[in-house]
């Protein structure tokens, strides 16, 4: 291919297409209309001499030679981009498009409200899109996700990963819970008999049982009832307000709840590892000027969180 007949510009509306898979988010993304998108589209297929974009169903996916173009075509505009950099700052203000964060429910209670308030200062045009931890190497491997935030064991090295913050578990009960009878303070903790006596409701975001909880029992070689399981930690607090089960959750979501729900926060009786959260996304996206100033934000985000919980007493480590 004589590159003299080609025009690169292309290449960041291929990057978007293949990114978002989809027209209009795609122009959305390099600022052009979606008729404009569809030309180009139309010329990359003619290009390249291929569809890169099928129909499947109500999506679109892309065709085998479109997958093996993603990763030459980041290399590429990296490249590209180091040619023409002046050393200046990256322009937040004028990036438009959508980062799209693999999360859980509990995550973005915490992170969403503030980053969401900084990024309507700093990148106005910025579009921030979650979604559930379900195949997220997958998703990334595929270009669907820019980010994951949880807690992972290990990850392929293709995977660059970032500590945030690391959580406590308490254990929360309803207001009048039967193990609270017996002048225990809610600084006590739980005796292991009510602990293993009540059912529990586990929080499992990804459908399984990976919980240090779980290991901690079974370390104990005792058996817990689980009277309940749910995907969403924001949930939980609503069924233990009417129930007895005790449900081991997060430090910082637990106290927000017992602000304004009628539960209690009691020491677990085991002693639970503290869980480490941390974001980590695909290599190819470590040296995007966008990508890293994202990265920044979300930490510093964290920082600011974890400063204000250990100022308000909130056990979070």
């Amino acid at each position: 291919m004589n590159l003299m007949q080609v025009d690169l510009n292309l290449l960041t509306v291929l990057d978007a297409l293949l990114s978002e898979r989809h027209v209009s988010r795609a122009g959305e993304r390099v600022g052009l209309s979606q008729p404009a998108t569809s030309a180009a589209l139309a010329r990359l297929r003619a290009t390249f001499n291929d569809p890169l974009l099928e129909r499947d169903g109500n999506r679109m996916r892309l065709t085998a030679r479109a997958a093996e173009l993603r990763e030459p075509l980041t290399a590429a505009l990296t490249a590209l981009r180091a040619v023409f950099d002046d050393g200046g700052e990256f322009d937040a203000r004028s990036t438009k498009g959508t980062f799209r964060i693999a999360t859980t429910d509990f995550v973005a209670m915490l992170l969403l409200p503030r980053l969401q308030q900084e990024l309507e200062t700093s990148a106005p045009e910025l579009t921030i899109e979650l979604s559930g931890l379900s195949a997220v190497q997958q998703r990334m491997d595929e270009d669907e996700l820019d980010l994951v935030i949880g807690t992972f064991d290990s990850l392929p090295s293709r995977f660059r990963r970032s500590q945030l913050f690391t959580e406590h578990l308490v254990c929360l009960v309803r207001t009048g819970h039967p193990s609270l009878s017996g002048g225990a303070g809610p600084s006590d903790p739980m005796l292991l008999e009510d602990y293993l006596k009540y059912p529990h409701l586990r929080v499992s975001p990804q459908g399984d049982d990976l919980g240090s909880v779980s290991r901690a029992v079974a370390d104990l070689n005792v058996r817990r009832h689980i009277g309940c399981i749910v995907q969403q930690f924001s949930v939980a607090p609503f069924v233990v307000e009417s129930t007895d089960l005790i449900a081991p959750l997060p430090a910082r979501i637990a106290t927000r709840f017992a602000d304004v729900l009628a539960v209690s926060i009691r020491e677990a009786p085991l002693r639970l590892k503290d869980r480490l959260f941390e974001m980590v996304w695909h290599e190819r996206r470590d040296p995007a000027p966008f990508h890293r100033w994202m990265r920044e934000r979300i930490a510093a985000v964290c920082e600011e969180l974890d400063s204000r919980d250990q100022a308000s007493g909130v056990q979070s480590s």
